[in-house]
């Protein structure tokens, strides 16, 4: 039985059966490192434009040492990427339907994996903003649609905005009030985490620039008594303690 878990990065990312060997664990490459200590098993970039990503974001991303499915354009390929095949997603779609990541992601794992049998999704709530909710988000649950409709079996976190509606227009008395992505709380959580990983790296520097500095004293220590090599070497004769500070 194959399973694939698709993973993005909103909150319930934290949920993902990353113990569960029986899934596969796939997940967005500009995201990659808040799955610190998590299981990873393949990364997926398919952007060929980095112009808006930070210099040396390629090759940062193919230092992970992952397999990773990338775009055409990708500029770090080597043994462990595999170029997404736009041919095949566009022969089970009979077009383009890929306006995000996870689109992406569902299309590999239906022609790449033919023991195909569950495919999950934790993180990826496509309700952040209008380009996610009005482009994104329908583009992914046709995809959803279609693997029903191939008997795969889907799995949502509660709460995530691609399951099902709560609302039937003509049935239910009132439409659901809209909620945000993120409450109060969940943005100091994500704050709280990046704060406990800038003073884990302000710990880190510390103890480098104690290395450093024991260093660069050792260097300056010798750099001086190659003075005393260099007049020792010349012939010159050392009686007294004096006469080598002198030389120094």
């Amino acid at each position: 039985m194959k399973r694939i878990a698709i993973v993005g990065g909103t909150k319930s990312w934290v949920d993902a059966p990353y113990e569960d060997k029986s899934w596969e664990i796939w997940v967005i490459g500009n995201q990659v490192q808040q799955y610190d200590h998590k299981r990873v098993d393949l990364i997926f970039e398919i952007h060929n434009d980095f112009s808006n990503r930070v210099e040396g974001y390629a090759q940062w991303l193919a230092d992970f040492k992952f397999p990773m499915v990338v775009g055409e354009g990708f500029p770090c390929k080597n043994e462990l990427t595999e170029v997404f095949d736009f041919n095949k997603a566009r022969e089970m779609m009979s077009g383009d339907y890929l306006t995000s990541t996870p689109s992406y992601m569902v299309a590999y794992a239906l022609y790449s994996r033919p023991d195909l049998e569950e495919i999950g999704f934790w993180g990826v709530d496509m309700a952040v903003d209008d380009t996610e909710y009005f482009y994104e988000q329908p583009c992914v649950q046709r995809w959803i649609g279609f693997c029903r409709g191939r008997g795969i079996k889907i799995t949502l976190p509660d709460g995530c905005p691609l399951g099902e509606p709560h609302y039937m227009e003509g049935v239910t008395a009132n439409k659901p009030e809209p909620q945000h992505p993120y409450s109060e709380q969940d943005f100091l959580a994500m704050a709280k985490r990046h704060a406990d990983k800038v003073a884990q790296i302000d710990a880190e520097l510390f103890t480098l620039q104690l290395k450093k500095a024991a260093h660069d004293g050792a260097r300056q220590c010798y750099q001086k008594l190659s003075q005393v090599g260099r007049a020792t070497d010349a012939g010159q004769q050392f009686g007294e303690l004096i006469q080598t500070m002198r030389t120094l």
